[in-house]
């Protein structure tokens, strides 16, 4: 569904009568919504946003055919629930003066992974070891040059034990 309106209103019926929820949320019906316009603080209003769900779509605020914003500094934790990785697809990236790092586990503990900045270039998915990935996003003051950045994480969930039992 896609609506350029400032609102949409979706009804949602269906004929099960099952009960049974998904085993991860516990929830029987899911929605996720994308809205890709101008966003306060790179829409969250406190550091570190934290997000457990097992994907969601982040960008640096900006909507894709607007200049990023200057002077922001953002952070997400991203914690999927049961992710043994996280992993991130970039649906665009064009920034320069400013960079988006990526930490494995928490900000406290220090693990840059990578840094992006100065690029047009959307980087190939990127998968990051551990159930919590931190991204650290900031501009300049001044001279922000391109369109930002749009991800979309997704948590991943291995069962090694399990794999191994298949290796004999």
């Amino acid at each position: 569904m896609r609506t350029t309106g400032t609102s949409a209103t979706i009804l949602f019926e269906s004929a099960s009568t099952s009960t049974t929820s998904d085993p991860i949320t516990g929830e029987n019906f899911q929605l996720a919504y994308y809205s890709d316009g101008p966003n306060y603080h790179c829409g969250f209003t406190t550091n570190p946003a934290v997000l457990d769900l097992p994907s969601f779509v982040l960008t640096d605020g900006s909507s894709s055919i607007e200049q990023a914003y200057t002077n922001q500094y953002c952070t997400w934790q991203l914690q999927p629930r049961n992710a043994t990785s996280v992993v991130l697809f970039f649906g665009r990236f064009h920034l320069y003066g400013g960079y988006l790092r990526i930490y494995t586990g928490t900000l406290a503990e220090n693990k840059l992974y990578v840094e992006i900045g100065e690029t047009a270039a959307a980087p190939a998915p990127i998968r990051i070891p551990g159930g919590v990935v931190s991204l650290v996003y900031s501009t300049r003051s001044s001279a922000v040059v391109g369109y930002g950045f749009a991800l979309t994480y997704y948590g991943v969930t291995v069962s090694y034990t399990h794999l191994r039992a298949h290796e004999t």
